[in-house]
């Protein structure tokens, strides 16, 4: 398994990071405006790959879906690309042809999000979308989020994460099938494995975003123990990555990653 855990990729063949990419233009194509619809709740968890060697020499795109923005896309998504795991992350987005929309604090509100949310990615229509307002501010501070937010992105466009829940159900109704459990017991089993890797999934997006904070020289406030100083202290490794799912676990219970105070003896391995 890499030393390098959280960068999201649909390779699994792959053998190392790309290098640094320069800032340029990363091409994101205004497409037609798709009707706004509220989504659902993202969920779920995917395995950990490794980035692929030469990214940028697979053909994709990325399509900017609110009509005029693909300037404002272009411009954050240039800054990103000056820190090289946010250029990783970039090239990510192109190949697998994620979808971006800015969205207007209102329509946040209707998306369930918090007034702090800056970004959110739904799985049903897998749109990555974007606070308006955060463009207007220091966009090296708003990289980190949009890194955040890329990695669920990635995970469900790429199909990493419904794998991973396939992959993950079927061997929890196989255990409970051989240990003779009721079809509630089966039910708490399915309900834990579905939370852990949603567990899992904002781990691995908590690090990258970390990973960006800290090239960009953006990183929070010292002193405060959480997840996200937790992984902005580490490296992109799994030691990092099992601090801050632990810290996910426990210290939020009955927060909004774990609403039913959950336990879990160790972190996830993907």
């Amino acid at each position: 398994m890499s030393s390098s855990v959280v960068t999201p990729s649909i390779s699994p063949d792959a053998t190392g990071p790309t290098g640094y990419v320069a800032p340029v233009a990363v091409d994101a194509q205004p497409v037609a405006a798709a009707p706004f619809v509220r989504p659902g709740v993202s969920e779920g968890g995917t395995r950990q790959l490794v980035p692929p060697v030469n990214p940028s020499t697979i053909p994709g795109t990325i399509q900017v879906i609110t009509p005029g923005d693909a300037p404002l896309v272009d411009a954050a998504l240039n800054v990103l690309r000056t820190s090289q795991s946010g250029a990783d992350i970039v090239e990510q987005l192109r190949r697998v042809g994620v979808r971006i929309a800015i969205v207007s604090d209102i329509e946040m509100d209707v998306l369930g999000a918090t007034p702090t949310t800056q970004g959110l990615v739904d799985p049903d229509d897998q749109v990555l979308r974007l606070r308006r307002s955060s463009f207007q501010t220091d966009l090296r501070r708003f990289a980190p989020t949009i890194a955040h937010e890329a990695v669920h992105a990635i995970d469900f466009v790429s199909g990493l994460r419904q794998g991973a829940w396939f992959q993950r159900r079927a061997a929890v109704h196989a255990e409970a099938t051989a240990q003779g459990r009721s079809n509630l017991e089966t039910d708490e089993m399915l309900a834990q494995a579905k939370w852990e890797l949603s567990i899992a999934q904002e781990s691995r997006a908590v690090v990258v975003g970390a990973q960006v904070a800290r090239e960009l020289g953006v990183t929070s406030a010292v002193g405060v123990i959480d997840a996200m100083h937790l992984a902005e202290a580490g490296a992109n490794d799994h030691a990092t990555y099992d601090k801050v799912y632990m810290s996910l676990v426990s210290g939020d219970p009955g927060g909004s990653y774990n609403r039913d105070s959950r336990t879990i003896a160790a972190p996830l391995a993907l």
